[in-house]
C-alpha cells in the first residue's frame, strides 16, 4: 500500500524523522541528477549536430557559389541568386581581409548564419532524438546483458531489430538533411520545403544516390 507522506512511511519503518528526511532528500537529489545528465546529454547531442549542419552549409553556400557564379544568364533563367564574386582589392567584410577565400566563402558564413540557423538547428534536433533513442536502446541492452534477462533470446532480438532499424532511420535522415541543406544554400529554402525538394531529387536519381552512398 502507498503512503500519503513521508511521515506516515517513517511511523510504519520506525525511523526518526531526521533520518526519513535525509533520505527521501538524497533520493530526490539522485533523480534530479538523473534528469539532468539526460538533459545534458541531449543538449550535447544537438548542439554537435548543429555545428555540423552549420559546416555543411557553409560548404555548400560556397560550392554553389562558386559554380553558379560561372553564368549569370542560367542562374537568372532558373531562378537561381547570383552570388558574383567582390573585387580582389576589397575586403569581403569588416573583420578580416582574407585572400583566396574571402569572396565565397565569407558570403556564404553571412548568408547562413543571418537566414539558415534555423534550418540547422532544426535539422540537428531531429538528428538528435534519433541519435537519443539509439543510446537509449543500447543502454538497455547493455543492462539486460548484466542481468539473468540475458538468456532471452526473443528479448535481445527485438533490441537487436530495434537498434538496426533506428540505424537505418538516422542513415536517411542523415543523407536527406545534407540534400536538403544544399536547396536551403542554392535556393534560400527553409528546411522543411528543402527537405520536400531533396525527397524528389532523391526519388528521381534513386540509382545514382544508392551507388554514391
Amino acid at each position: 500500500p502507498g503512503f500519503s507522506n513521508s511521515s506516515e512511511l517513517t511511523s510504519k519503518l520506525g525511523l526518526s524523522p531526521n533520518i526519513s528526511a535525509a533520505a527521501f532528500s538524497a533520493l530526490e537529489q539522485e533523480n534530479t541528477m538523473a534528469y539532468l545528465q539526460f538533459y545534458n546529454l541531449f543538449g550535447l547531442l544537438w548542439t554537435g549536430q548543429f555545428l555540423l549542419s552549420l559546416r555543411f552549409l557553409v560548404i555548400a553556400g560556397t560550392a554553389s557559389s562558386w559554380y553558379f557564379a560561372r553564368n549569370q544568364k542560367e542562374c537568372v533563367e532558373r531562378d537561381i541568386p547570383y552570388f558574383k564574386a567582390e573585387d580582389e582589392a576589397s575586403p569581403c567584410c569588416g573583420f578580416c581581409s582574407c585572400g583566396i577565400f574571402r569572396t565565397l566563402w565569407c558570403l556564404s558564413c553571412h548568408r547562413t548564419f543571418r537566414f539558415h540557423t534555423g534550418s540547422a538547428a532544426f535539422a540537428a534536433f531531429i538528428v538528435a532524438v534519433i541519435a537519443m533513442v539509439r543510446l537509449v536502446v543500447a543502454y538497455i541492452q547493455k543492462k539486460l546483458e548484466q542481468t539473468k534477462a540475458s538468456n532471452n533470446t526473443i528479448l535481445r532480438a527485438v533490441l537487436c531489430y530495434i537498434q538496426y532499424c533506428l540505424a537505418i532511420v538516422d542513415c536517411l535522415v542523415r543523407m536527406i538533411s545534407r540534400t536538403a541543406f544544399v536547396f536551403v544554400a542554392i535556393k534560400g529554402h527553409s528546411f522543411v520545403p528543402a527537405t520536400g525538394k531533396a525527397l524528389s531529387f532523391i526519388l528521381g536519381n534513386v540509382g545514382t544516390f544508392g551507388l554514391l552512398n
